[in-house]
This record gives structure tokens, sequence and C-alpha cells, in this order.
């Protein structure tokens, strides 16, 4: 039943779904192993048509979320009633050209490469927090961090570890999901007012239009006298 192509009815997979709701405040991670099935159903049925004699294949992620759930040590550890105070605060904004971030006084920055700039912004705003989760890594891992950012639709997308209607910036929620639960680091993300984002939204936007590599002058002096 949980082999990616099986072919499972409409009803029971409504059911699964519901199930699985109904443990979000119990079970670590639910949210993020209901995903893939969800997007099975969602691709494949349309509520709208009424249609409950149907049935929907499994896709491989969707198999490995279903048997995820299946396995006690998921169930049993339980989750916390109240998610751990944030220690650190990391604070993030994107543009069409580049991404910024800083912690306290430590910041960082990046330009997009030319495939990544066609995307939207709100998969770039998303992006530029896991890449500056990643920069920023040393500071904190095993801790509980706070994401600040201007963009509504990434704080949902990372607070309910993704949702069912932009595929892309649920794949790229469950990417940053992946990514901080193998670094044992505890998520939440907040609205900052764009007018109080303004030392991220510089970064991401201000580059230097030199080459980032160059001789240093005294080099050069040095080999014109030679």
């Amino acid at each position: 039943m949980f082999q990616s192509g099986a072919v499972i009815p409409v009803l029971k997979v409504l059911r699964l779904l519901g199930l699985f709701a109904s443990c979000i405040l119990l079970v670590m991670h639910a949210r993020w192993h209901m995903r893939a099935l969800q997007w099975c159903l969602r691709w494949q049925w349309s509520q709208h048509k009424g249609d409950l004699e149907g049935s929907v294949k499994i896709s491989r992620d969707a198999a490995t979320d279903l048997k995820w759930w299946i396995a006690d040590n998921n169930l049993s550890r339980g989750r916390p009633f109240m998610q751990p105070p944030p220690v650190t605060t990391v604070i993030t904004d994107a543009s069409t050209l580049g991404w910024g971030a800083h912690l306290g006084d430590l910041e960082i920055k990046g330009l997009w490469s030319p495939g990544e700039q066609m995307f939207h912004i709100n998969l770039l705003e998303l992006r530029a927090v896991r890449l500056a989760l990643k920069a920023f890594l040393p500071s904190l891992c095993g801790q509980s961090v706070q994401v600040l950012t201007d963009n509504t639709t990434v704080t949902w997308y990372i607070n309910k570890q993704g949702g069912v209607g932009l595929y892309l910036l649920c794949r790229e929620a469950l990417r940053l999901w992946s990514w901080a639960r193998d670094h044992q680091i505890c998520l939440v993300a907040n609205h900052l007012a764009g007018v109080l984002n303004v030392r991220a939204d510089s970064l991401s936007r201000h580059f230097s239009a030199d080459h980032e590599w160059r001789l240093h002058p005294d080099q050069v002096r040095l080999i014109f006298q030679m």
C-alpha cells in the first residue's frame, strides 16, 4: 500500500490526511510529512468535482512520508507543548539582484545566478533564509532561531513547514526544514515591517560594480616598476 506507484482510493487518502492533521500538535514535523501526500491529492483530484470514487497514485516522496508515519519512534517521541524561545535572531531580505542577512554584527550577502534571477520574489526571499542560516551555522547549530523577514508568505511557509498553495515554495520550505533538522536547529519565523528591515534590504541590493577579485595596488606598482 505504501509503495511508490500504488493506487489508493481518494476517500482513504482523505482519511489519512485527516488523521495526520489531528496529530500536528502531538507529533514533531507532522505537517512536513503530510505535504507530499497533499500534493499527490491536489495534482490528481479536485474537491470541486465531488468525485469520491476516484483514486490517487502515490509518488515516491509520498511513499517515503507514509512509511515515516508507521515508524514507532517518529510517533512516540512527542513534541513540546510550547516551542523553546529563540536565543538568536537572523534578519533576511532578498531582491531580484541578490540576498542579504545579518546576525548581530555579522553580515552576509550574495548575488543570484542568472537562472535564479528569473524566480518569483517569494521563492528568492525563502531561499535567502536558507542561505543566510547556512552562512551563520557556527553561531546557530543546536539552537532555537528566530527568522525575521518582511515577506509574509515566507513567514507562513516556514512556520507551517510548507503548504499546498505553490509547489516550488513548499519544496524550498521543506529543504530548509531538512537542513535545520540535520543541524538541530529549531526555527520560527516572524514578520518584520519592510520599513524596519533597512540593513538586510541594503545588503540584498547594493553590490560593487567592480570585479569580485583584483590585484592589490601595491603589487601592481611593484610589477610596473620592474
